[in-house]
């Protein structure tokens, strides 16, 4: 995980917070802290995250965070980094499990590369459809890969991803 935030920090500027007319909002936080947590899953195959401090090393069960989740948005962002960040996370382990590692990580790492320094999380889904654009013209992602990505980020909510949630959303 701790290596995931060294790429960031070695290949863009990302930030952990934007002041709005809202407030502050942490989506740039929870786009770091979700990248780094896909970094360390992709590296160990696993999506299961620090399960020895949970204590499952020590017969206890579960891990920190898990990134093979259903979290979306907006109905379970928290203005957290690390919660929130489990939805971006839980997108890309999806697109990683649609598509394979291998060419998951180019689009991730492609994804972080060009990221703005304070993307919302539905900027940060546009940079990353972007890249994967990129991938197809250049043959890295084909056509099929391209619309599993696509379906990857609209069922987690992220395309136009908002962090209001709406009142009668039960939240």
């Amino acid at each position: 995980h701790e290596f995931g935030h060294a790429v960031v920090d070695g290949t863009s500027e990302l930030g952990f917070f934007v002041v709005d007319g809202m407030g502050v909002a942490y989506d740039p936080g929870a786009i770091n802290e979700g990248y780094a947590d896909y970094v360390a899953a992709t590296i160990t195959g696993d999506p299961d995250m620090a399960e020895y401090p949970r204590g499952a090393g020590l017969g206890g069960e579960g891990a920190l965070r898990n990134l093979d989740n259903d979290f979306v948005c907006p109905d379970d962002l928290v203005g957290e980094e690390h919660f929130d960040g489990r939805i971006f996370a839980g997108a890309a382990w999806d697109i990683r499990e649609a598509i394979g590692a291998k060419k998951a990580d180019a689009l991730m790492y492609g994804t972080i590369a060009a990221i703005d320094m304070v993307p919302t999380l539905a900027e940060a889904t546009e940079t990353l459809l972007a890249t994967a654009d990129a991938l197809e013209a250049d043959g890295t992602i084909d056509a099929a890969d391209r619309a599993m990505v696509q379906a990857a980020v609209e069922a987690r909510g992220l395309v136009g991803c908002e962090r209001v949630a709406p009142l009668d959303g039960g939240v």
